[in-house]
């Protein structure tokens, strides 16, 4: 709405004024979601990752709009499941809510981490199995603990040096 015109001049008393009327658009402010980080983690077959939203908190809002960051819905996945650093970590499930939320809008934030490799521990089934150099255990030959259900664990060969000492006597 405008309103305030008037004419000045010396002819201005010849005219009168029809205020216009406008129209024109307001679009959503962005703001900016930050504090949000992720856990590293173990090796777990799973692109599942945890985040710490206790320090989140919106920047970039107006005046005193009433505009809260809610996080308690907030979960996050890595890139791909296996091992590294620096892994991209996408969030989801960050909303807004108050008076003037829909004034605004954001991008999920992002984060990364690591995914550490994992401790597996194999043990040899068959404590006797004939010795020689390069002895190879098959899937049936040994137990393992810590093994991702889904994985496979692949043949693996043990490099063995065996001494062997003959003792003479009379």
């Amino acid at each position: 709405t405008i309103s305030g015109i008037t004419l000045t001049g010396t002819d201005a008393g010849n005219y009168t004024i029809t205020e216009p009327s406008l129209t024109a658009s307001i679009t959503v402010a962005s703001l900016s979601i930050s504090g949000v980080t992720a856990n590293n983690k173990s090796y777990d077959g799973t692109i599942t990752a945890t985040l710490n939203t206790g320090a989140a908190n919106l920047s970039l809002i107006y005046g005193s709009d009433d505009v809260t960051l809610n996080s308690s819905g907030a979960s996050g996945t890595f890139s791909d499941m296996n091992v590294g650093t620096g892994k991209t970590v996408m969030t989801h499930g960050f909303t807004l809510s108050g008076a003037d939320a829909s004034n605004y809008q954001f991008s999920q934030p992002v984060s990364s981490a690591k995914i550490l490799s994992r401790t597996l521990t194999v043990t040899a089934n068959d404590q006797f199995k004939a010795f020689k150099t390069g002895l190879i255990f098959t899937g049936s030959e040994y137990t393992s603990e810590g093994l991702i259900s889904g994985d496979i664990l692949p043949t693996f060969t043990i490099s063995m040096t065996l001494f062997s000492e003959l003792i003479c006597g009379y």
